[in-house]
């Protein structure tokens, strides 16, 4: 029912992640009819990028190929705009046609970013050291193209990080071209990917309270008046096919706008939107704010389906393993309590739930990502003192939510912090049809 078009890769030099897009054309390269730099024709694969606005933080292309001589090939990244960037070209060939023998193996991936991972071989060492063999999976630099004007060896290496920042519009057709140059070595392209590094960092405000998302959109700082409160907020689904619970991921896009941001994911086969998460945030008073959070999903299909929708919160005032959780007098109202101060710090309201489960911090993760278990199991409360999270359940066992082709679920949910009293969304369940231009609306 529910599709996520990007793989979402989290970068270790950073907190940033990737979001990947798979290439179309795989296929035989085709191979040149001369000796010398005589070009065959060029293979290429192309990607269609789009749903990407926020900054880019870096590129990395992964390419599953065969080939029988690494120094015919050349293979070059070319952006919307028509700009190119040489991955490796010619290897192993200094003032001259003929490189190394080298052979690109099935099954192996080769992978060009300017973060390998550390004590990497340099792209023409690897090739010279595998010569008369088949070159293992690597991730490599970016290198000059050998050849006859190639008068360095190895071949400078060059940055793809520079060319991405350089190429302006994201969004568009990428192509990934693959020229071999010389007759009697054939090769072909398994398999090829991009993945560009997003920031999705920022903030909004009401002037006293901030709400400040960090670059994976799913870690948060809640601030009021000097008084902060840091957590995690994720959503889960599981459709009636579902073997397990499936997380939203990582979205595509973050925009921030005063004291609202909007967080998108994206259908694989439309390219349009099947999910949005809306923050709003206003203060309650000089020491409390209330954040609301509108959670949109969409069935993109044919068909009705049915779902169940969990929403996984962590949330902590700056005194380490200081939470307790408690249920309020009504049942869909959870109190966080600091067991150190001893005393309440803010509250949470999920109206129309279905079940909650509370547990140490890691738990729920781990549940909701269990396909032999289905449904949270309303234990856990009260909790603590301890490091905890929770979470909330609506559809359970065979009362999963029934949602309409091209229907669209509204869940809304309300965090209050420095304050107890936290409103019950009023209309926390509901349905409209689906809007994706300029995003979802009622």
């Amino acid at each position: 029912m529910y599709r996520i078009i990007f793989f979402f890769i989290l970068l270790a030099s950073s907190n940033t992640y990737a979001v990947e897009f798979t290439g179309n054309g795989f296929g035989d390269i085709p191979d040149s009819q001369g000796i010398c730099g005589v070009d065959g024709e060029p293979l290429e694969i192309t990607f269609d990028v789009y749903g990407i606005i926020n900054p880019i933080t870096s590129l990395k292309v992964a390419t599953e190929i065969v080939h029988t001589s690494i120094d015919n090939l050349t293979a070059i990244i070319e952006a919307p705009s028509g700009e190119q960037h040489v991955l490796f070209g010619k290897t192993g060939a200094v003032n001259s046609c003929t490189g190394y023998g080298t052979e690109l193996g099935l099954g192996n991936v080769y992978s060009f970013s300017d973060n390998p991972p550390p004590n990497s071989d340099h792209w023409w060492d690897a090739a010279l050291f595998a010569q008369n063999d088949i070159l293992d999976s690597g991730t490599f630099k970016t290198t000059e193209s050998g050849g006859i004007n190639q008068n360095t060896n190895p071949a400078p290496e060059t940055s793809l990080n520079d060319f991405v920042e350089s190429v302006g519009e994201i969004n568009g057709q990428w192509k990934l071209i693959f020229i071999d140059d010389q007759v009697g070595n054939l090769g072909y392209v398994e398999d090829a990917s991009l993945s560009f590094g997003v920031d999705l960092s920022g903030q909004i405000s009401d002037g006293n309270a901030t709400y400040e998302i960090d670059s994976l959109g799913t870690r948060f700082n809640f601030s009021v008046n000097g008084n902060e409160y840091l957590g995690t907020s994720k959503w889960f689904f599981r459709t009636s096919a579902g073997m397990q619970e499936d997380s939203l991921g990582l979205p595509v896009s973050a925009v921030y706008d005063g004291q609202k941001a909007t967080l998108r994911w994206v259908d694989s086969e439309s390219g349009s939107e099947f999910a949005q998460v809306v923050y709003e945030i206003e203060s309650t008073g000089n020491t409390s704010a209330l954040l609301k959070t509108t959670l949109y999903l969409t069935n993109p299909t044919v068909s009705p389906d049915t779902i169940s929708v969990y929403q996984l919160l962590n949330l902590d005032i700056l005194t380490p393993l200081s939470d307790e959780f408690s249920l309020a007098q009504d049942p869909n109202v959870i109190h966080f309590n600091d067991s150190v101060e001893q005393q309440y710090f803010g509250a949470y309201a999920a109206g129309g739930n279905d079940a909650y489960q509370a547990a140490t911090n890691g738990s729920i993760a781990s549940i909701l990502n269990d396909d032999q278990v289905d449904d949270l199991q309303n234990t856990g409360l009260p909790f603590g003192p301890g490091d905890g999270e929770f979470s909330v359940q609506w559809g359970v066992g065979q009362n999963q939510i029934l949602v309409l082709s091209g229907q669209s679920l509204k869940i809304q949910t309300n965090l209050a912090v420095g304050d107890t009293d936290v409103p019950i969304p009023d209309d926390p369940l509901a349905f409209f049809d689906l809007i994706f231009e300029n995003g979802f609306q009622q």
